[in-house]
């Protein structure tokens, strides 16, 4: 409890009660207000702040974020494609492509020296891209979409997988152009995947796709 700054009021002498005019003046409070004394002491304030009252426009912001909040039903990504797809997004800015990767069913279970190949052998084919050149961005292109870029892997035989790395026509034809597996570009790439025992095939029509199995 707060305790009140109060003077004692003295008692009036006898047969001064309800005196009118003339009696000496009652004292004063010190609390600096000059007002009489009052015999009941100031009530202290609660220290609780005041309840707060929920209305419906207070609960309705909460009840729809929750709503929003709901986690997502998406199925996790499966391990192989999620590496695979956490290495192109760390060669590729983001502005270059669009990224697609996919694993089939029967290279789920693939062993971990073979991601380990596909990411070596992707390090050496994209490390041999040259900068996006500026006549394949043209001044109205802003708003146009990024290239594709899909990687796929699959089971090609007992031990052995095929990933493929393929445009929608657009990507290596700047960053790549006049592809071939004769260039010098491409020579720690093929080199990489011949002394592995594996096989490389580029193929080149309205899109291009470089098959690489090991």
């Amino acid at each position: 409890m707060v305790a009140a700054n109060w003077k004692t009021c003295p008692r009036p002498p006898k047969g001064t009660a309800g005196a009118g005019a003339g009696q000496p003046t009652p004292p004063l409070r010190d609390d600096g207000t000059g007002g009489p004394c009052s015999p009941e002491a100031e009530q202290p304030q609660s220290p609780c702040p005041p309840e707060r009252v929920l209305t419906p426009s207070s609960v309705a912001p909460a009840a729809h974020a929750a709503h929003t909040a709901l986690p997502s039903t998406d199925p996790p990504l499966h391990p192989a494609e999620a590496f695979l797809r956490g290495v192109l997004e760390g060669l590729l800015p983001e502005s270059e492509a669009s990224l697609t990767v996919a694993v089939a069913p029967d290279a789920l279970d693939l062993p971990v020296a073979t991601l380990f190949f596909c990411s070596q052998a992707l390090h050496r084919l994209l490390a041999s891209l040259e900068p996006a050149a500026a006549l394949c961005r043209h001044p109205g292109d802003a708003g146009a979409p990024l290239p594709t870029l899909t990687a796929r892997l699959r089971a090609h035989s007992i031990g052995r997988y095929t990933l493929t790395l393929a445009d929608d026509g657009q990507f290596f034809r700047c960053r790549l152009p006049g592809a071939s597996l004769d260039m010098e570009a491409l020579t720690p790439l093929v080199g990489f995947v011949l002394k592995r025992q594996g096989s490389i095939r580029l193929a080149r029509g309205r899109s291009t796709a470089f098959e690489i199995i090991g």
